[in-house]
């Protein structure tokens, strides 16, 4: 088992306009450690979405190396990619992505069902238990608030235990005060080891990260680079 869960090298990200070239990543190096909370920030259009994409082995780097948890992800191919998602990853994003004509407790029970685990139920039970929705089991997102879809989300992606928790502005949508109840749950999972890399604009929701990483068009432009000699936020201090 590797220190770093994420190295990564030299990662560029092009998409073809037309008979233009527009460069969303340059030159991109960061390391994380395994049971960090990272803040991924930047303006709209920095290139913090995509990075997490890449990381999520939602897309592929047009040029550099990705290795996650020492896996190579570069030589991958779909089946691949898609297997190591289901088994790695958590995924958490800002509209939920949830089935609307499902349960609380069947969208948590299907990343379980791509495994076949028998015991889905009773894990999708527990872990709404968990985020405090034990008593909505059997209610459907459109019946529920904004912060309860959000806390049905972390529960699916908690589903499978896995190593990366990735949330794209988990408390976009929310109000301030679902906000903090989800904050509250990452900086839980944070305190039992799990690892968090979360994007946001929001420089309050990011200072409750343990490291920042700070994008500007497309590039790292607080120097961190995953050099853990460094204090915990040092960039906010500049």
């Amino acid at each position: 088992m590797t220190e770093n869960i994420i190295q990564l090298e030299h990662i560029y990200k092009e998409f073809s306009l037309g008979k233009n070239t527009v460069q969303i990543l340059k030159d991109v190096n960061t390391t994380i450690r395994r049971g960090e909370f990272v803040a991924i920030m930047g303006a709209s259009g920095s290139g913090k979405s995509t990075l997490l994409n890449i990381i999520g082995c939602l897309d592929q780097p047009t040029d550099g190396s990705y290795l996650l948890d020492g896996q190579l992800i570069n030589d991958l191919n779909d089946d691949e990619l898609a297997r190591f998602r289901n088994l790695k990853l958590g995924f958490v994003f800002q509209n939920f992505n949830l089935l609307p004509y499902y349960t609380a407790q069947r969208n948590v029970e299907v990343p379980l069902s791509y495994q076949n685990r028998k015991d889905r139920s009773m894990i999708a039970k527990e872990l709404l238990e968990r985020v405090g929705l034990g008593h909505r089991l059997n209610h459907k997102p459109t019946e529920m608030s904004g912060g309860e879809k959000q806390r049905i989300a972390i529960a699916r992606a908690l589903s499978t235990n896995p190593d990366l928790l990735l949330a794209d502005e988990p408390t976009g949508a929310l109000d301030s005060q679902s906000g903090i109840q989800v904050m509250g749950l990452f900086k839980e999972l944070h305190r039992e080891g799990k690892t968090i890399i979360m994007v946001t604009h929001d420089r309050e929701i990011g200072e409750q990260a343990e490291r920042i990483i700070m994008f500007k068009d497309g590039r790292i432009e607080n120097g961190d680079t995953g050099n853990h000699s460094l204090s915990p936020r040092w960039n906010m201090a500049q």
